[in-house]
């Protein structure tokens, strides 16, 4: 058993707004797998992309309300909290400037950042977010290619100083160096250093990241396993979330992943 305060940050529960549960029934289905697993509070994040998913905050909070009922007779015991996953594209001024919808009480605001998406642009709209008091969360970030390519770095007596800062401690861990090296090694490869100028930026500006259970479990393939083991390691992660789109399957991978997280030994 994980401790009982265990929050899962990031799913697909609410039935009907997005690609995740169908169902009454079938969100019922997952809150109890996550409830046996041991998560004590769920925050309830769909897809919030214009054209596709457009669920306004009040239509989560009341999506969450009603489910939470459904849960409450049914013996599920388990909180639910409001929030989102938000697409970062042209859109997103709109959301953070008329509709935010952050994670249940905090100022986490969850971002799913395309692969595709310009880096600076990416820069840009996170450093608004913590303008407006925000704390930027990326959703599983070891799916996303921009965050994770190898990159040169530079030599030892470049002029380059890694400090004693949450940064120069983590991309340190990320190299398994304190000596900095040119690396050109694959991603694939185990010892690509895996780190970008981008994953660098949104930690100096205070992002947080969130890693999804699933990949430690190996359900995305091979290379987002291996950079969520490698991220998990460095410490990169201080939010966890199932992602969780149906109970199929889910109780076996969840299992799998909860099982690498740090405590889960003493629990």
């Amino acid at each position: 058993m994980l401790p009982e305060h265990m929050t899962d940050w990031h799913s697909h529960l609410l039935p009907g707004l997005d690609d995740g549960a169908a169902t009454v029934e079938e969100a019922l289905e997952m809150a109890l797998i996550l409830s046996k697993a041991g998560f004590r509070q769920v925050c309830c994040t769909p897809h919030c992309i214009r054209g596709s998913y457009d669920a306004t905050g009040g239509q989560v909070r009341a999506a969450v309300h009603s489910l939470q009922g459904e849960l409450d007779a049914a013996g599920i015991d388990i909180r639910l909290r409001p929030g989102r996953e938000h697409y970062l594209d042209e859109f997103l001024p709109d959301y953070l400037g008329t509709d935010p919808l952050t994670l249940g009480d905090s100022r986490y605001f969850l971002l799913e950042i395309p692969s595709t998406q310009d880096p600076e642009y990416v820069k840009q709209a996170c450093y608004r977010i913590r303008i407006k008091g925000f704390i930027p969360v990326i959703a599983h970030p070891e799916r996303c290619s921009l965050l994770s390519p190898p990159r040169p770095k530079p030599v030892q007596g470049s002029g380059f100083k890694v400090q004693n800062s949450r940064f120069g401690r983590l991309l340190r861990r990320l190299t398994g160096s304190n000596r900095l090296r040119h690396a050109s090694a694959s991603d694939a490869s185990p010892a690509a250093p895996h780190t970008s100028p981008l994953l660098d930026y949104l930690v100096e500006i205070g992002g947080q990241f969130q890693g999804n259970i699933g990949s430690l479990a190996g359900i995305y393939g091979e290379i987002p396993e291996r950079r969520s083991r490698r991220y998990l390691a460095a410490g990169l992660y201080t939010l966890y979330g199932s992602d969780a789109h149906s109970p199929l399957t889910l109780e076996t991978w969840l299992g799998e992943g909860l099982a690498l997280l740090p405590g889960a030994e003493e629990s």
